[in-house]
């Protein structure tokens, strides 16, 4: 594919502001561009997703920056280009369980086929990928919507996007797909001040604790309480099952690991 160019407040360039991202600032935007320039990938094909990630600066001041990720669909483009891609299986479902209101497979598996230019031969490789660890929440600790109204086919992405990991390592590396990061708690980085920012306050500040930072909120430890009440766990069984000193340790990445637990521990 030859290079994309897209200036700013052309027709291209308003379809992505207007249209792929209309939330987006157009600094965001620029990087897209930019992503898919130095990747040779089309934007207005919407290969790549801006996530915000919360960031803390040397004053200690925390708030929200824009970051570029690949979806599946650049996944999926970089292992044709190989021109080894060969196609993949249909998804292999589990069983479907109740997760935090919703009914969905318990996980899917994907097989990849890479052809090996070694064996002579088309090799699988397969991905799983499990609900309760990549379902997206909101930022009360809910399902969020997309995960809600169509989980079979969000856990499908994930499971295709880490079948592909696996088999195209060089060509995608392991950088994980928008839709496997949908709703997650996004990593905590500390960066040096621009000296050249505004000095106008960022982008969707965020009006989180700190001091609670990386840790579940008080709304998922309210809803882990409730849910071991009803299953008759001891709040002492949970804490050492996670190894906590108190309940508020909790670690929002372990959030759908404890429900999941407390779920298989019930008692009637």
């Amino acid at each position: 594919m030859s290079e994309v160019t897209i200036a700013p407040n052309s027709a291209a360039w308003n379809t992505l502001r207007n249209s792929l991202y209309p939330s987006a600032s157009d600094a965001s935007i620029r990087m897209v561009v930019d992503y898919c320039v130095a990747r040779k990938l089309d934007p207005l094909k919407k290969p790549c997703h801006i996530v915000p990630l919360r960031v803390k600066d040397a004053q200690g001041q925390w708030g929200w920056r824009d970051v570029v990720m690949p979806g599946i669909y650049e996944l999926r483009t970089t292992a044709m280009r190989t021109g080894l891609y060969v196609g993949q299986d249909e998804p292999l479902y589990g069983p479907v369980v109740p997760f935090m209101g919703v009914m969905a497979p318990e996980w899917v598996k994907i097989v990849v086929h890479r052809y090996s230019e070694l064996a002579k031969e088309a090799r699988p490789f397969t991905g799983m990928a499990r609900y309760s660890e990549c379902v997206g929440l909101t930022k009360d600790g809910a399902v969020n919507d997309r995960w809600s109204k169509a989980p079979y086919q969000m856990l499908e992405k994930c499971a295709e996007a880490a079948a592909l990991r696996k088999a195209f390592p060089d060509e995608i590396g392991g950088e994980y797909a928008a839709e496997e990061m949908e709703g997650q708690q996004p990593a905590e980085r500390e960066i040096a001040p621009n000296p050249k920012a505004q000095s106008k306050p960022p982008q969707r500040q965020t009006t989180l604790d700190p001091d609670r930072a990386g840790k579940a909120t008080e709304k998922q430890l309210d809803l882990i309480r409730m849910k071991c009440e009803r299953a008759n766990i001891d709040p002492g069984t949970f804490l050492d099952q996670f190894a906590l000193e108190a309940l508020s340790d909790l670690k929002f990445e372990l959030v759908n690991d404890a429900l999941a637990w407390i779920s298989s521990e019930a008692k009637p």
